[in-house]
């Protein structure tokens, strides 16, 4: 059943609306709603999260995201409604700047530490979403903190230095995984620029992307 104010969907046995508070069914004296609701109704927050800034928007496969925006209430991952969010601080410089590791690691990472635009910003995962990235995360962090112990066993297992290799081999193995693992479970959407005033993110789902594509809709109606 439809709320016949704001378009929530609620149980057919609720007699007030989740959402708005309103009356339901012969509550309301309407009847039960069958149509769905509009398209800014579907595009508006669930369970109180903010609605988008200004200026959050859609342009292509990317998210334009002013600072200080407030991301609405569906998961980046696949749109669903959710509201758990995940705090990440994004950071980012230019491409060009990855030459100077052809010079040093040092010298890369103090400049890159310089020049690095960031922006704080609260990320929406839905809860299959939270779980993928925290089974990623745990692995990963297992993996790291068990590959030099992992090397040393499996080296110490023959006689002499017969398994010595296939030990360092191993535990080389195990850390280069446990990096791949830390990063797709830290990288839910990533930076392709970030300046004074906006970023731009790729990795946002088109469900996603769909949603923001609506905001301005829905806050247009909820104004009236």
């Amino acid at each position: 059943m439809f709320c016949a104010q704001c378009g929530t969907a609620n149980k057919d046995s609720d007699r007030f609306c989740s959402r708005c508070g309103g009356a339901l069914g012969q509550n309301a004296n309407a009847g039960m709603v069958t149509a769905q609701p509009s398209a800014a109704v579907m595009a508006a927050p669930v369970f109180g999260a903010p609605v988008a800034a200004a200026g959050l928007r859609r342009e292509g496969d990317t998210l334009i995201v002013p600072r200080g925006a407030t991301l609405p209430g569906f998961c980046v991952k696949c749109g669903e409604p959710t509201d758990k969010y995940v705090k990440k601080n994004f950071g980012w410089h230019s491409p060009w700047l990855y030459l100077l590791i052809f010079a040093g690691l040092l010298l890369y990472a103090i400049v890159a530490t310089i020049v690095m635009k960031r922006m704080m910003l609260e990320v929406p995962l839905c809860d299959a979403h939270r779980k993928r990235r925290m089974t990623l995360l745990t692995a990963g962090w297992i993996l790291l903190a068990g590959c030099i112990p992992m090397g040393v066993i499996i080296g110490s297992m023959g006689s002499g230095d017969d398994l010595v290799g296939v030990g360092v081999l191993v535990g080389f193995g195990a850390f280069i995984v446990s990096l791949v693992l830390l990063a797709m479970g830290s990288r839910i959407i990533w930076p392709k620029l970030i300046d004074d005033h906006q970023a731009i993110f790729r990795g946002v789902s088109p469900a996603f992307l769909d949603r923001v594509a609506l905001q301005p809709a829905a806050v247009a109606a909820a104004s009236r």
